[in-house]
């Protein structure tokens, strides 16, 4: 199927994993869905890693706001298409902002109890670190009078 929709390398892959795969592969600022925001995110993984030499930790998450005109460009190539299982691009955006901080700080990835948890906020171009509390339990025991 010929597609005359414009998008970026990141896009196409994402709908080429299901079978769509004539489109128009075209520069970043041009792309119909993502409108070049994928290729700029690693500025905000610049900002991200410096914020995050400051603290300690030992796991991170990654997680976004997407835009939702964003969403909505992908919902329509979605039912042009019939493409309805096509990773979306949240989880690919969260993916690949996972892959890179973990290869850039050196730390694990953890989805389930993460210490840090980078905020890459699109809409407003900002990342914010959420910093989960450490619990640490014990126990006291009197072994003197006094």
């Amino acid at each position: 199927m010929q597609s005359k929709i414009p998008l970026c390398k990141h896009c196409v892959n994402r709908i080429r994993s299901r079978g769509l795969l004539k489109v128009e592969v075209v520069e970043p600022p041009a792309c119909f869905i993502c409108m070049g925001i994928i290729d700029k995110l690693y500025e905000l993984i610049d900002e991200a890693v410096s914020k995050l030499s400051e603290i300690e930790y030992s796991k991170l998450k990654a997680a976004t706001r997407i835009p939702s005109d964003i969403v909505e460009r992908e919902d329509t190539i979605r039912s042009l298409y019939n493409a309805e299982i096509y990773p979306p691009i949240k989880m690919y955006v969260n993916k690949l902002l996972d892959k890179e901080l973990s290869t850039r700080t050196n730390c694990s990835i953890s989805s389930t109890a993460p210490d840090i948890i980078v905020l890459f906020d699109l809409p407003l171009w900002t990342v914010t670190l959420q910093v989960n509390p450490l619990f640490i339990s014990g126990r006291y025991l009197k072994l003197a009078r006094n």
